[in-house]
């Protein structure tokens, strides 16, 4: 797997479907209070994954770069962690960019005027 490729996230169809069966649930449920209930808990689960995600991202670059120090190459150690906080910055840089883009498409399906009052 080439370096970042496991942030791209793909779905399979039936995924897709699953996921989208899932979300539109909340719209047929009778009882607001339980959907209340339900986006409260999925914001802070949301917020523990993102968090979860940040400190595994900042792990996997202190491991890269310990192998890279460890490992004898050409180029000097200071040039060496230098391209991985580069690509370290860029990518998290990506995965930002990934969960805004994430938090939008949730906003394109789920609006303020689509849940029950």
């Amino acid at each position: 797997m080439t370096w970042a490729k496991w942030l791209v996230i793909s779905w399979s169809i039936e995924e897709e479907l699953r996921i989208e069966a899932q979300s539109r649930a909340a719209f047929t449920h009778e009882n607001a209070d339980d959907v209340r209930k339900l986006c409260a808990s999925i914001i802070k689960q949301n917020a523990y994954q993102a968090q979860l995600i940040k400190q595994a991202t900042a792990y996997i670059c202190e491991l890269e770069l310990a192998a890279l120090i460890n490992q004898p190459q050409p180029q000097s150690t200071h040039r060496a962690a230098m391209s991985i906080a580069h690509r370290a910055a860029r990518y998290t840089k990506l995965l930002g960019h990934f969960v805004l883009r994430l938090l939008r498409r949730s906003n394109a399906v789920v609006s303020a005027d689509d849940l029950p009052v």
